[in-house]
């Protein structure tokens, strides 16, 4: 009986030992679920649904507000098409327009330089009247030359030269044989009016001429004319009778000649029944503009040249070397004009350069 009782006594001192050893677990193990329990789960949850829709919103705003910004670009376009066409449209009309300029500017520029080479292979000379030929002309010519005087000058005084005429550049009209054909100069010179036509008047005087009346500002002579062409080795020879008119206004001052020039040889072969008249008016004048702007004193320097053939038998408008003599001897005598402008300017400059070192030097 002792033993069993210390048997039992044993077995009960080690059972409490292991019951508090499961409360202990029990307990620890219910901690722990609680620990592992989130009251806030289901808010949590929620608010992350929140910010997952807030970022769905955002990027289907955003699309919406791209789409909507193409569409307005799409009809603005396409309220702007029929003007961008009309941009187009002009862009390629201007374009054309400045290679049409191009063109005709590339045309002058090619047409002064063969006037150029022309200029420097022709001559132009005064010379001596064959014998006996001045008394097989006719004595009325001065006459006639003498009574078309007043209606040059009216005519040269009172019709400029057109504004948009390039200077230095010729302006020929026509073409056919018989028609008058036309030479434009307009040139602007830093001198005074005074200056310049006394220039042009002195210039002049310096051909070598017969005169046969000279009295103030009247000059009537009979000459004889030679022209050579280097280059094609072309010649004629003529015979001219002009009379010259200067009148000096207070503004202006106004220069007239009538000029007929016959040609009797060309390349060496006699011409008959043909002839040329010859109108000249020039106008020097000061410049208005640069005495508006209130610059340095300006004359402006307007010539219209005009030459007309005319033929005793009609049956030479049609011949080919007639038609070669026509050319050659209108192109030689603008080319003689243009020269003859730019002398007279190489001579107002020397006169300034001349006075500004007796300036300097004195």
């Amino acid at each position: 009986m002792d033993r069993e009782d210390t048997g039992d006594t044993q077995q009960e001192e080690t059972n409490p030992t292991s019951g508090e050893a499961k409360k202990k677990k029990t307990t620890t193990t219910k901690r722990r679920r609680k620990q592992q329990l989130n009251p806030n789960k289901a808010r949590d949850e929620r608010r992350s649904q929140l910010v997952q829709l807030r970022k769905e919103a955002e990027e289907l705003e955003w699309t919406l507000k791209k789409w909507q910004d193409l569409r307005a670009a799409h009809r603005l376009m396409k309220r702007r098409r029929p003007m961008i066409a009309i941009f187009l449209l002009c862009g390629r009309r201007y374009a054309e327009h400045e290679n049409f300029r191009l063109k005709e500017q590339v045309k002058e520029r090619l047409m002064v330089k063969e006037m150029a080479q022309s200029e420097g292979s022709r001559r132009l000379r005064r010379t001596n009247l064959p014998p006996g030929y001045i008394q097989r002309m006719a004595a009325t010519l001065f006459e006639e030359l003498a009574a078309g005087m007043q209606v040059c000058y009216y005519l040269g005084a009172n019709t400029p030269v057109p504004a948009d005429v390039r200077p230095h550049t010729p302006l020929l009209r026509g073409g056919l044989k018989g028609e008058e054909r036309r030479f434009f100069d307009r040139r602007l010179v830093p001198f005074s009016m005074e200056v310049a036509s006394n220039a042009w008047w002195r210039d002049w005087h310096s051909y070598r001429g017969h005169a046969s009346e000279h009295v103030g500002d009247v000059v009537v002579e009979s000459f004889g004319l030679e022209m050579n062409d280097f280059r094609s080795k072309s010649s004629v020879t003529c015979y001219g009778q002009q009379i010259l008119r200067r009148e000096t206004e207070d503004t202006r001052t106004v220069f007239v000649w009538n000029t007929y020039l016959e040609p009797f040889e060309f390349d060496g072969e006699r011409v008959k029944g043909i002839y040329f008249l010859e109108q000249y008016h020039m106008l020097v004048k000061p410049d208005e503009a640069e005495e508006e702007d209130g610059g340095e004193v300006c004359t402006r320097m307007s010539v219209c040249y005009v030459v007309t053939p005319y033929f005793l038998d009609l049956t030479l408008r049609s011949d080919p070397k007639i038609g070669k003599l026509i050319d050659f001897l209108v192109g030689a005598l603008f080319s003689n004009l243009k020269a003859a402008n730019d002398r007279i300017e190489d001579l107002l400059l020397d006169q300034g350069l001349q006075k500004y070192s007796r300036s300097v030097g004195g």
